[in-house]
């Protein structure tokens, strides 16, 4: 990636804050960062993920001098969309990327949560077009978040996003997280702070007998 473009795009839009608001503390239970979950490993050959992109723009890494926001969890995240130089052809593309690696989803922890934050700085394209982030199981998109101007979170961080993946219990996946850049525009977001957590206990079905009990 060549730093300094890089940065020169993105900061065209940024109102340059002081200071960023704190990021929301990661909720407490029974919950668990899934492999490199916070890509604190760095990228590849690191990184427990794969990454593929359009260009060859390195996205896992320290992004808070470009953002002036730091990552929601230790150094790293994954920046997804935006607008990048690729040095070996010269151009300076949107990106279209993801990072993914095979998953076991356990029966009791079947709920994806992550943390994002999104910022467009050039306007919306029109009509609007597929620029999006994703997750996605298997192939399958699950969450998107269109990548336009109305979906800007600059500088706060937000979540945690839940993704249901109860369909996959006790099954072994490949999660991918990407954006889809179209036409000469795009968004940016990053992601950050992915974990598998409990889905919602089903309510106990109960006898007439344990009824008529709760109205003696």
């Amino acid at each position: 990636m060549h730093p300094t473009t890089h940065r020169l795009v993105l900061l065209a839009g940024l109102l340059l804050l002081a200071a960023a608001p704190a990021a929301p503390a990661a909720p407490a239970g029974s919950r668990a960062l899934i492999l490199d979950g916070s890509f604190e490993q760095g990228p590849p050959p690191a990184s427990a993920w794969t990454e593929t992109a359009n260009v060859g723009c390195e996205r896992i890494g320290d992004h808070s001098g470009d953002w002036y926001v730091s990552a929601f969890d230790g150094s790293y995240d994954y920046w997804l969309g935006g607008i990048c130089y690729d040095e070996g052809t010269g151009e300076t593309l949107p990106v279209t990327g993801a990072v993914s690696q095979i998953l076991s989803i356990p029966v009791e922890t079947t709920v994806l949560s992550f943390y994002y934050i999104s910022f467009r700085p050039t306007s919306d394209d029109l009509p609007l077009d597929g620029d999006r982030a994703y997750v996605a199981v298997d192939g399958a998109e699950l969450w998107t978040l269109p990548l336009i101007q109305a979906n800007d979170t600059y500088p706060n961080w937000v979540g945690p996003v839940e993704v249901d993946l109860s369909a996959y219990a006790g099954q072994t996946i490949e999660l991918a997280i990407g954006g889809v850049s179209e036409g000469e525009a795009t968004g940016n977001a990053r992601i950050d702070y992915i974990e598998l957590v409990p889905g919602a206990t089903p309510a106990a079905a109960l006898s007439w007998g344990a009824v008529k009990a709760l109205y003696r």
